[in-house]
């Protein structure tokens, strides 16, 4: 008898012992969780994360304070660094774009598994590159772009904000696609890069609806078509390069993520919180403001597959473009 309760009384502790998460899981969170965002403050990634952990500290979501941290540095790359390397507990996550999980490995080492370290929760916006021009350009329609490219190899100048960026990368698959030479100008970041275009430095500028958006809506550029899948809302009518016949995409997804190896049960509330809080006026509106898109909401195993297929679609663009750095 007395060997049978030894024996009870161990299973029951490894029992507890093993699922020991789960409770926690159930409750979680009991105390402030941190988001570490990939930019300096102020920007649109970085509003639009403070903006969703103000919704997140309500009562109806989690109802615990969201601490937001700014570790700046290698297109959000240095913070992905830091949660992949953190407790997988629900209670340190990351604010980053896909690009240290899509592209950047493609061009240089990085101390983690672009698509196994760091767990995709939810897509909190997507920046969508275009070609854009001067509103009294030649080059009225996409078409007349692509057609001068095929008259004058080499002669068409288009401005980008960086070596490896979504728009860069754009570029070069509609070069690879229509069998077309630029002249590729890169900028650092796309303050120059509006300069540039709107003085006439540049012919074409390739970049993301954030930084032309203000443009287009004061008159002095227009896009002649967008690097998505299809058409948005913000500019419904400039045509998606798909529709056109051309089988290139380039967007940027900004995500929610945490590190492997945190519990299922956590990530699902943090999920059908996050979609939750998205659903507010409030985020809608500073999703305007910063002309980037959020719908439709991208979570979990969803999310996973995007992310895979962009990362076999860049490699295999970065590889052909000759960008890798190491």
């Amino acid at each position: 008898m007395n060997r049978f309760w030894g024996l009870f009384l161990a299973a029951i502790l490894i029992l507890f012992s093993a699922g020991t998460t789960f409770p926690a899981s159930v409750t979680y969170p009991t105390k402030p969780v941190r988001i570490i965002v990939g930019w300096e403050p102020g920007g649109q990634a970085d509003t639009l994360a403070r903006t969703l952990a103000d919704f997140l500290e309500k009562e109806k979501y989690l109802g615990k304070p969201m601490i937001v941290e700014n570790k700046a540095g290698g297109a959000s790359g240095v913070a992905a660094v830091f949660v992949a390397k953190a407790k997988a507990d629900g209670y340190t996550l990351g604010a980053i774009s896909d690009s240290p999980l899509v592209r950047v490995p493609h061009m240089r080492k990085v101390p983690y598994h672009p698509l196994e370290d760091l767990i995709p929760v939810v897509r909190t916006n997507v920046s969508i590159a275009g070609v854009t021009v001067k509103a009294d350009s030649p080059f009225k329609t996409f078409q007349d772009l692509i057609e001068y490219a095929q008259k004058n190899p080499g002669k068409l100048s288009y401005g980008h904000p960086g070596s490896g960026s979504s728009p860069h990368l754009g570029m070069g698959a509609l070069g690879i696609r229509y069998g077309l030479k630029f002249s590729s100008v890169p900028f650092k970041g796309e303050a120059p890069l509006s300069t540039a275009l709107l003085g006439g430095h540049v012919m074409v500028g390739a970049w993301t609806t954030g930084g032309f958006g203000p443009f287009v809506k004061s008159g002095d550029l227009r896009v002649l078509a967008l690097f998505s899948r299809q058409r948005i809302k913000l500019f419904p009518d400039a045509p998606a390069i798909p529709e056109l016949g051309g089988n290139v995409t380039a967007e940027t997804n900004f995500l929610i993520v945490a590190p492997k190896g945190t519990p299922p049960e956590v990530l699902d509330r943090l999920k059908n919180a996050s979609v939750q809080a998205m659903t507010e006026p409030g985020y809608g509106a500073v999703a305007d403001k910063f002309w980037t898109v959020y719908e439709p909401v991208l979570t979990g195993e969803e999310l996973k597959k995007r992310l895979k297929e962009d990362y076999g679609y860049y490699g295999e663009i970065i590889k052909k473009l000759d960008l890798r750095e190491d």
